[in-house]
């Protein structure tokens, strides 16, 4: 512990408890493993989402996020709807983000979180499918 303390800037010391700092210290020179795997399944949640939606929503539109694990959802293709977050909660049993909620222009779409298990994400998108039927 004594080592790695010495390596940290001064200032470290008087602005972030002793707690903090080993965490910080583990979280980047240990985490990098962790990491790679966190982005690595990311991108494969991101690629199946895409997957699926063409498979069992061919209407929603929806693009890759470079760099995100929340899904922006174009559910326009449904009508005109500004509760399809109800809709998908009443009916599909999926809780969903609405996208009014960032703004007025974004009252067709949706977010989706894909940061979960595949098979979450699989049984997430059928009941979307069963909400907006």
């Amino acid at each position: 512990a004594a080592t790695k303390i010495s390596t940290m800037p001064p200032a470290v010391h008087w602005r972030t408890s002793i707690m903090g700092a080993f965490a910080m210290v583990t979280a980047l020179t240990g985490a990098v493993d962790w990491l790679d795997e966190t982005l690595l399944e990311l991108d494969k949640n991101r690629k199946l989402l895409k997957t699926l939606l063409a498979e069992l929503l061919p209407e929603v539109e929806y693009q890759i996020p470079e760099s995100s694990y929340l899904a922006w959802l174009n559910l326009a293709a449904f009508g005109e709807n500004n509760s399809w977050h109800d809709q998908l909660i009443s009916q599909g049993k999926v809780a969903i983000v609405p996208g009014q909620d960032f703004g007025k222009q974004y009252k067709n779409y949706v977010r989706l979180n894909f940061a979960t298990y595949p098979e979450v994400l699989i049984e997430g998108v059928n009941r979307m499918k069963l909400g907006l039927g």
